[in-house]
């Protein structure tokens, strides 16, 4: 393989197009904008069988997309940052390893309170992070439900199981409240149906 070609391809026009030397790694970035949700998809049988990875890396997103796993992702309209990662595993974990605290879509959302677990799509930087999760209500901030506990760097799916039964129905607010050493204390909210 000499080089590597990327395009985007609607109704039969290149939008996108760009070809590189061949490189043991390397990152492709666009911006793109859409009005309607739409699917990327791609045949990953010509990646060949060696130990490169490749890798998808959307902005809206905290969860990575392995590309030779799967065949295709489905983007919502709106902007996006899209980011095709190839290249060793260590170049991957480089460039995707936040700097900063991101926390994806909780789901399920809006959500039975009979269901035992909320999952919870997290990036946290690299050390030890410790994670504090709370539902709050919104009428007053009363915290109605807790947990915590400490989980390494990285891009990670937490599971939180907990009794949300105990809870009336309504609109909540998911508050995950973070300490790193390097960056302090971080809090992010998200909103949860619970019906």
């Amino acid at each position: 393989l000499s080089s590597f070609e990327l395009a985007f391809k609607k109704q039969q026009r290149d939008l996108i197009k760009d070809i590189v030397p061949y490189k043991e790694n390397y990152t492709w970035t666009a911006d793109l904008s859409t009005n309607n949700e739409i699917i990327i998809h791609w045949d990953n049988s010509y990646f060949g069988d060696n130990e490169k990875q490749l890798v998808l890396e959307l902005s809206d997103r905290v969860e990575l997309i392995d590309m030779r796993d799967v065949t295709q992702t489905t983007l919502s309209s709106g902007q996006h940052t899209v980011k095709f990662h190839y290249g060793t595993s260590a170049y991957i974990h480089e460039q995707v390893m936040e700097k900063t605290i991101r926390v994806g879509h909780v789901y399920p959302n809006p959500m039975s309170r009979k269901e035992s677990v909320l999952s919870i799509p997290i990036s946290l930087p690299e050390g030890e992070n410790e994670v504090e999760l709370s539902l709050q209500n919104i009428v007053g901030g009363k915290i109605e439900l807790s947990a915590s506990g400490k989980y390494n760097g990285g891009r990670q799916l937490l599971q939180w199981a907990a009794d949300f039964n105990q809870l009336s129905a309504g609109l909540f607010l998911l508050r995950i409240k973070t300490y790193n050493p390097v960056i302090g204390v971080t809090t992010k909210f998200a909103k949860v149906i619970l019906k």
